[in-house]
C-alpha cells in the first residue's frame, strides 16, 4: 500500500487504518483498508452476516471460514466485475473516470451496493457531467442501520480525497 498506514487487531480482527490524510491508489486498497479481513463469519454494523473483506455472498459466509489468500482472490475478482459494470454504466451516457476516481467510486459501490448506487445522487451527477457535485455525495453516505459511524465518515473521507484527485 502507497498511503502511510497502521495496522492494528482487535479481537481477532486485522484493520489497516490509514494516517490522516492518506493517499490510496486502487480501490482494493480502499476496501482492505476501510473492511478489514476477517477469516470468520461475523455480523457487520448494518446487520448483515458478513466474511473476508465485507463479503456478503451467501455461499462465501455459509463456509464459515475463509484464507487471507482466498479472500484476495475473492476481492480482485469481485473488484474488476465492479469497475467493468461502473464503466459499462457511466460510458452508456458518454461519462468517463480516470483512474482515481474509478478506484473512489468503485470503493463507494462495493460498500454501499448497486441498487443503491443506481439510485444515488452521486451517479446521477456523474452522469450529467458535474465531478466536483459528485465529489460533495460522499459524505453523505455515512450512516449504517440509521446510525452515523465513525469508520464510513473515515471512509467516505478517503474516498472523497482520492476522486478529487483526479
Amino acid at each position: 500500500m502507497t498511503a502511510a498506514m497502521i495496522t492494528v487487531a482487535v479481537i481477532g480482527v486485522i484493520y489497516t487504518q490509514p494516517i490522516f490524510g492518506a493517499e490510496f491508489t486502487s480501490a482494493e486498497e480502499l476496501i482492505k483498508t476501510f473492511e478489514g479481513f476477517r477469516g470468520a463469519t461475523y455480523v457487520c454494523p448494518a446487520g448483515v452476516k458478513t466474511i473476508g473483506y465485507g463479503f456478503t455472498d451467501k455461499d462465501l459466509v455459509a463456509k464459515g471460514t475463509i484464507t487471507r489468500e482466498e479472500a484476495d482472490k475473492v476481492l480482485s475478482r469481485k473488484v474488476k466485475n465492479l469497475q467493468a459494470k461502473i464503466i459499462v454504466d457511466l460510458n452508456g451516457y458518454g461519462r468517463k473516470l480516470t483512474k482515481n476516481e474509478l478506484a473512489a467510486v468503485t470503493s463507494f459501490v462495493y460498500n454501499v451496493g448497486w441498487h443503491n448506487w443506481m439510485a444515488s445522487t452521486m451517479r446521477e451527477k456523474l452522469i450529467c457531467g458535474d465531478k466536483a457535485g459528485a465529489a460533495d455525495e460522499f459524505p453523505r453516505w455515512k450512516y449504517a442501520g440509521g446510525k452515523k459511524l465513525l469508520g464510513l465518515v473515515r471512509r467516505r473521507a478517503a474516498e472523497q480525497r482520492t476522486f478529487k484527485r483526479g
